[in-house]
């Protein structure tokens, strides 16, 4: 294979398909965008985008090598394929990074729950953790984010001058959400639905 300049690919992730209107979609977008910043003079500083992304414990290769002529391989593994932790970032557009916010599987009242607590990297602030039955972002989980992350950002400012990009997942996208962020006067856009891929920071960076 070296000599014909060939390697052995394989698919590692699926594009997105675009929605046919995904033109007016990103126009107005923008538009909301703009006219949000102007009219409350938001600064880079002070726009924030968030994302989920889910971490396995184990990811044992699809590939390997062997002899030639054997049937059946065994891949070792720690049997825990499909445990996994979920994980919520987020950055300023003027390039700071916030401080992860890490969701376990397990009950709130349970001993997983009491030993990340009491952490050091919890306790010192680099991080903030929660725990759930599947470990996922819940309408609570996100709550908890703006107000333990978001709010304690901006605490010395006014939040009506701060803008949060969200994309238009369920959880996101939900009266629970939505009803919590306009008492505390957080400016919010979200992303079209189909344009992540080009529209989110978290996902193009």
């Amino acid at each position: 294979m070296e000599r014909y300049r060939l390697s052995i690919r394989q698919k590692t992730h699926a594009g997105q398909l675009l929605p046919s209107d995904s033109i007016d979609k990103i126009y107005m977008f923008f538009k909301e965008l703009i006219r949000i910043s102007k009219e409350y003079d938001i600064p880079l500083s002070n726009i924030v985008n968030f994302d989920e992304i889910a971490l396995s414990y184990n990811i044992p290769p699809k590939k390997t090598l062997h002899h030639i002529g054997q049937k059946t391989i065994v891949i070792r593994t720690l049997k825990q394929e499909k445990a996994r932790i979920s994980l919520k970032l987020s950055i300023i557009f003027a390039g700071e990074k916030l401080k992860p916010y890490i969701i376990f599987k397990g009950a709130k009242s349970g001993k997983k729950y009491h030993d990340l607590i009491n952490n050091e990297l919890v306790k010192k602030k680099f991080c903030e953790v929660s725990c759930n039955t599947n470990a996922w972002a819940t309408k609570e989980i996100i709550i908890n984010w703006i107000n333990k992350i978001y709010v304690e950002k901006f605490k010395n400012a006014n939040l009506q001058n701060t803008l949060l990009i969200l994309d238009s997942g369920t959880m996101h996208f939900s009266f629970d959400v939505i009803r919590y962020l306009v008492p505390l006067k957080i400016n919010y856009v979200f992303i079209p639905k189909g344009l992540t891929s080009i529209l989110q920071p978290m996902d193009v960076s």
